[in-house]
């Protein structure tokens, strides 16, 4: 399983992409903006999911520190308690966000299918 700091947002690109490259897309695009930090590009709109640095014109852009988003990737914080609790804006299509947050985590637990079947 890839180990990073969850805390930079390279780490977290690519935590992203290793998850996410390749599977088919969703017909949007998703924006983790993480303010000063930088950003991450999740473009689903097209045959495949490319995730990239930087911001583009989103559907969904989700606001939070790189600091909130590695504790929700390392499951210290649920995105639910991230957004009551101010840590954590979404603009534009909701649902977009509950979308790729799932693929996330779909694609985590079969990495670690992965990972546990190549150890044996």
């Amino acid at each position: 399983m890839y180990k990073g700091d969850m805390t930079d947002i390279d780490s977290i690109k690519q935590r992203f992409a290793d998850a996410l490259d390749g599977t088919p897309g969703f017909g949007a695009t998703v924006v983790f903006d993480c303010g000063d930090d930088g950003a991450i590009t999740v473009d689903g709109a097209g045959d495949a999911i490319a995730v990239r640095d930087g911001t583009t014109a989103a559907q969904c852009t989700i606001t939070m520190t790189t600091e909130t988003l590695g504790a929700i990737i390392e499951g210290e914080l649920e995105e639910a308690a991230a957004f009551t609790g101010g840590l954590m804006k979404l603009s534009g299509e909701i649902r977009l966000a509950t979308l790729v947050s799932n693929l996330l985590r779909a694609r985590a637990q079969e990495m670690v299918q992965a990972e546990m079947g190549d150890a044996s």
